[in-house]
């Protein structure tokens, strides 16, 4: 539906063939990604069964990321497009595509892959915040597992000043 947050799940192809997800400009880390990593990629669904995305061609190629308006298909590629259900829109579908709309042709203050790509652009659209739930995992993960990090730091920290001492 029209200011929906669409995105489609890009499974690894491992080894099978690429073609459907390469271009003139994808290099040999794009390709290692297609292969062997699991992401997914975000956009506004707008009118005639167009999508407004934030995309680059590579990620050597970051300076000439932008958003564009393309066909459904060509968003999806070989996937399966879904709704994101879980962004608490703040926006009217409305105002999702026009705030879509007046980002189109821009490369969005720059895109960096972990914090301003195409889910940012996405929620962005809807509530106004760049937010992407794939980094809030990411960064609640660190936290969970640098926890103990820290402490044994301090631990050590202390029993090699106590043994100082000693």
């Amino acid at each position: 539906m029209q200011g929906d947050i669409l995105f489609v799940m890009r499974e690894p192809l491992r080894f099978g063939s690429i073609g459907v997800r390469v271009n003139d400009e994808t290099r040999w880390i794009d390709r290692l990604i297609i292969r062997f990593l699991r992401y997914r990629h975000y956009g506004i669904e707008v009118e005639d069964g167009q999508v407004i995305h934030f995309y680059c061609n590579s990620l050597l190629a970051l300076p000439q990321a932008t958003i564009a308006k393309v066909p459904l298909a060509v968003f999806a590629k070989d996937g399966v497009v879904k709704v994101d259900r879980s962004v608490k829109r703040l926006y009217s579908r409305e105002l999702v595509m026009k705030r879509a709309y007046s980002q189109l042709n821009s490369n969005f203050e720059g895109y960096h892959y972990s914090q301003n790509n195409c889910e940012h652009f996405a929620v962005w659209c809807a509530t106004g915040e760049r937010q992407s739930q794939q980094n809030l995992i990411r960064e609640a993960a660190a936290r969970w597992i640098s926890l103990p990090l820290r402490t044994g730091e301090k631990v050590m920290a202390s029993i090699a000043l106590f043994s100082f001492f000693q």
